[in-house]
């Protein structure tokens, strides 16, 4: 935990203050919080940037994150009793 130091006006003294830091959001947790329709936008965009770059020419490296990226869109989906594609 840091602690930061608030100068008072004119300068006049200094008062302590200890501030927690706030924890970052990852992606799963931004994914479930998202409403249906939002999820279904960022799948349908997600697979037309891979329609564009064509499937074949994808390397490996490129279809893991991809597959990462879609892995808990879908599963929320599925989740939240939604068909995917």
């Amino acid at each position: 935990m840091g602690k930061f130091f608030k100068t008072a006006f004119f300068g006049f003294g200094e008062e302590e203050i200890e501030k927690t830091p706030k924890k970052y959001k990852t992606y799963i947790q931004e994914v479930e919080g998202l409403p249906t329709y939002a999820l279904k936008k960022r799948l349908t965009k997600i697979k037309e940037q891979v329609a564009l770059i064509g499937p074949e020419s994808i390397s490996d490296d490129m279809k893991k994150d991809i597959a990462t990226k879609l892995e808990p869109i879908t599963s929320e989906l599925q989740r939240r009793g939604e068909q995917v594609d």
